[in-house]
């Protein structure tokens, strides 16, 4: 089974080594388009594909694979993910073959984009604080249904479980947002467990540092090109991020939708 999408013609993203991926960049950054990119590719490998979008964006016409919006549709395809993977590696375990992965064992990949991070947990938060008000003032009615108020925990709990764990399961996060705050997934472990990294246009050095990359370790780049930036891949010896252009994707005549719908019908096609 394929285990590669190629980022250029000199680097490619080995699912294995490297799980997850974390994007970022300010808007005309180019940031909206690599993922397209990513997503397209990732079709050509299987089509177990969830998207969820934080801004009812662009991303959000992707029907052709799960969407997911709201907090409380984020929350259920977040834990459904989790018990997926927990299944997969009690799978693995049962067939003694040592530290192999799910696609090892003929398993596909499944990919789960999480695109302007911030906002979904943005959305969560106020979510968690309007439960609480109407379960407040409906608390002497007996006939009351009581609203989750830790949807924000959850979602956390959550992505901390899979960055950490879901390399074996073979399923990989690419986490999409425009400015990578401490404050987002909380411990830095969890940060240093992102093993691709991905930053589009020019940044501060406090948006690299909650990166774990120093201004030593960065090339010179000219952010004048809308896609142009660093790349940072761990397991490969490099001590200095790389200078990286994404790759530039026409639409022409057709939508991304139409393009994702054939990748996924080919790929079941030649699965069959």
């Amino acid at each position: 089974m394929n285990n590669n999408i190629p980022l250029n013609n000199k680097y490619s993203w080995n699912l294995d080594t490297q799980p997850h991926c974390v994007v970022t960049g300010k808007t005309g950054s180019g940031k909206t388009q690599f993922i397209y990119y990513l997503i397209l590719e990732a079709a050509k490998l299987t089509n177990e594909i969830l998207i969820f979008d934080g801004k009812n964006g662009d991303l959000s016409n992707l029907t052709a694979v799960t969407i997911a919006q709201t907090t409380e549709e984020v929350v259920t395809e977040l834990q459904q993910l989790v018990l997926i993977m927990k299944q997969r590696i009690t799978t693995i375990k049962s067939k003694k073959l040592g530290n192999v992965t799910a696609s090892e064992i003929g398993l596909s990949h499944i990919f789960c984009f999480v695109d302007e991070l911030a906002a979904i947990m943005i959305n969560a938060k106020k979510t968690d604080r309007k439960n609480k008000i109407a379960n407040k003032e409906n608390s002497k009615n007996t006939a009351w249904n009581r609203l989750k108020e830790d949807n924000t925990t959850d979602i956390l709990d959550s992505l901390t479980e899979l960055i950490l764990v879901a390399r074996q399961a073979s399923i990989h996060l690419v986490l999409s947002t425009q400015h990578f705050d401490a404050k987002l997934l909380g411990d830095s472990q969890i940060r240093s467990n992102i093993s691709m990294k991905v930053l589009l246009g020019q940044q501060t050095a406090q948006e690299y540092n909650m990166l774990n990359l120093t201004q030593e370790q960065l090339p010179n780049v000219d952010f004048s090109k809308i896609g142009a930036g660093v790349l940072m891949l761990d397991g490969l010896g490099w001590v200095r991020a790389k200078a990286y252009e994404t790759p530039f994707i026409r639409f022409s005549n057709c939508t991304p939708n139409d393009i994702l719908r054939t990748q996924i019908n080919n790929h079941q096609l030649n699965n069959h």
